[in-house]
């Protein structure tokens, strides 16, 4: 992606670095450390291109774009935080600013038709369109796995007979809390500013996220709950019995790449279908009150169908929830290729607020089930890995690629239906590796300290 072959810096013919050779690949993240004065900074200014070095050359994937956002962040404080991330690619910030000045105006001249045609050209070759909904999943993604892994995958341990249930509680108020509590943030940032805003509700989160932690541990191996009434051969409480693998163990089962894919692509409808919503409504004719509507139909079915769903797995099991939940997105896409009314269109919001929001609750479930409770959060961030290079930087390429060559979002749908009917066959059919019983364990553990004592 970004290779340094034989980089040197002098300064007054003193060398800061000489003869440094690196590459960057694709998929990593690199930090720079040394000493105040190392050249870090300097250093960083010659990968970006903004210093000439004296020897050597920097040479970037020419289907690659560099962002930068600058070292000082008090550069940033009269800004919101989606403006600062997306200011990473600067010239893409003023295109958009200098676009919408223009349509601010209350006239157009000619020539202010002619270039806001020009800047739209441009817009769209810099990837606008997809530029604040990408800043957004940056910002979303840090510290949102800590709080999502850590509280559902230690709850479900604690009810393995009601894992179903227990995950749509914690996905529901996960997912239900950013609707509710919106209002209120948007209230403190237009009476306090957004600085203050970011203090006040961070401080609230290390303070109820430190009152939650109180107290909370996972649940020990081999834990069924009391009272729990189930039949000898209750398969779930046979797999309570059973020992659970490490993520290296899970890694190199087949199932992991069944979980992999089906974490990747099945989200591939949300993240195509969702920031467009508005788009496709003021499109078809509708007001933006219209669109505004319908992204509240979402928020309040996304959180009823993560309750409602989880409740049903206990009873169906998670691969017939995730074939529903299939169902739904792929009703969803042909509801928005085909609307006509406002109804449909509310109906494919409702349609992907369960479709999606549900199969968060089928995660939980289906690691636990598969590689047992003990490391299931490990394993569940593993194959999130699926998540992070099909949906954030494949699928989103693929369909603004289509998009682009057809003038249209239906063979960008298209897509998403087939991604996601790929993830339901690939997620149905989780094959369960085999595992020891937890007594089989104890003995080999019991007969390997004996022999070692005997040795």
């Amino acid at each position: 992606m970004i290779t340094v072959d034989d980089l040197s810096l002098q300064y007054s013919g003193a060398p800061l670095f000489s003869k440094v050779n690196l590459q960057f690949t694709p998929g990593n993240c690199y930090g720079i450390i040394g000493a105040n004065g190392a050249g870090k900074s300097t250093f960083l200014r010659i990968l970006t291109g903004e210093l000439d070095s004296t020897n050597g050359s920097v040479t970037i994937d020419p289907t690659k774009r560099v962002s930068v956002l600058k070292q000082n962040q008090n550069a940033y404080d009269d800004y919101t935080v989606m403006d600062t991330v997306i200011m990473g690619n600067q010239r893409l910030y003023d295109c958009g600013k200098e676009k919408d000045a223009i349509y601010a105006k209350d006239e157009m001249t000619d020539e202010d038709g002619i270039r806001a045609s020009e800047l739209e050209e441009e817009f769209a070759d810099l990837g606008g369109w997809e530029a604040e909904s990408d800043a957004s999943r940056i910002l979303q993604g840090l510290g949102v796995g800590f709080t999502y892994t850590g509280s559902t995958y230690c709850a479900t341990g604690w009810y393995p007979d009601k894992r179903g249930f227990a995950s749509g509680l914690c996905m529901a108020f996960n997912g239900g809390s950013a609707t509710f509590l919106a209002p209120l943030i948007v209230k403190l940032i237009g009476s306090i500013g957004i600085i203050v805003t970011l203090y006040i509700v961070g401080g609230a989160i290390i303070v109820i996220g430190i009152c939650a932690a109180i107290g909370l541990k996972s649940a020990p191996v081999g834990y069924a709950p009391a009272g729990w009434k189930a039949k000898a051969d209750d398969p779930k409480l046979a797999a309570t019995q059973l020992e659970s693998l490490t993520p290296g163990q899970a890694f190199r089962t087949r199932g992991y790449w069944h979980l992999f894919l089906g974490y990747g692509l099945f989200p591939t409808m949300y993240i195509i279908c969702y920031p467009r919503f508005s788009v496709l409504i003021s499109d078809a004719g509708y007001s933006l009150n219209a669109a505004t509507i319908g992204v509240s139909i979402y928020s309040i079915c996304n959180v009823i169908g993560r309750f409602g769903m989880g409740a049903l797995i206990d009873k169906l099991g998670y691969r017939k929830v995730y074939t529903i939940c299939g169902i739904c997105s792929v009703a969803s896409s042909l509801c928005l290729m085909f609307a006509n009314s406002l109804a449909m269109f509310y109906i494919a919001y409702v349609l992907l607020a369960v479709g999606f929001g549900a199969t968060n609750c089928c995660h939980p479930v289906a690691v636990q089930e598969t590689y047992g409770s003990k490391y299931a959060g490990g394993i569940f961030g593993i194959c999130m890995l699926g998540y992070m290079i099909i949906c954030t930087f494949i699928s989103p390429k693929i369909s603004s690629a289509l998009v682009k060559a057809t003038g249209s979002y239906t063979a960008s749908m298209v897509y998403a239906i087939i991604a996601c009917i790929i993830a339901v066959i690939f997620y149905t059919t989780i094959p369960q590796p085999k595992r020891r019983t937890l007594a089989e364990v104890a003995a080999e553990e019991k007969a390997a300290q004996e022999k070692a004592a005997q040795a």
